[in-house]
């Protein structure tokens, strides 16, 4: 057949279409995709436990990403963005019109800083989980212990990834 004969064309086309409504019909493997519902009691459920492959599913899935992104936007009480480009060396306090977080290395025990989390409004809901990372990694959240006159504290390890991350300024928080 000469390429210009549009029988050949119209073949070429139904072809493609076949083929395109053979991948619209097969049923796919969901098994790599997170449940918004996963997603949604990890970001308001301090004591989710998510899946053990969360993670590496997390890092795989863009729709999953999107949807925990806005999820963290939704739920926050606070986001604490990266810092000014400007900005060198270690980071000590962020602070929002509607929080203040400080780190301070412990005293006692070397090696360790306490996260230091001041909610201004005494009347809002205190947050119970702090999710943070560096300009594009992974969130790692972790659970926030009762606040008490608005106010809380956590013993982490200097070495630890959330105290490495709020240390930097590219990392980001959210006060969920």
């Amino acid at each position: 057949m000469p390429v210009d004969n549009p029988l050949h064309d119209l073949a070429l086309a139904a072809i493609d279409a076949d083929a395109q409504a053979k991948e619209l019909l097969i049923a796919r493997d969901r098994s790599s995709l997170i449940p918004f519902s996963t997603i949604y009691a990890y970001v308001n459920n301090p004591s989710f436990i998510p899946p053990t492959d969360f993670e590496n599913l997390l890092e795989r899935d863009l729709s999953a990403q999107e949807n925990l992104n806005r999820l963290l936007e939704k739920a926050s009480l606070a986001y604490m963005p990266m810092l000014a480009a400007a900005s060198s060396g270690e980071v000590t306090r962020r602070e929002t019109d509607v929080a203040i977080m400080t780190l301070t290395p412990s005293r006692v025990e070397q090696g360790q800083v306490y996260l230091k989390i001041e909610v201004k409004d005494m009347n809002a809901e205190m947050p119970t989980q702090i999710f943070v990372r560096r300009a594009g990694g992974p969130w790692i959240r972790t659970a926030l212990p009762n606040f008490v006159n608005a106010q809380t504290q956590l013993l982490l390890e200097a070495k630890s990834s959330i105290a490495q991350v709020l240390s930097v300024p590219d990392g980001e928080v959210y006060l969920c």
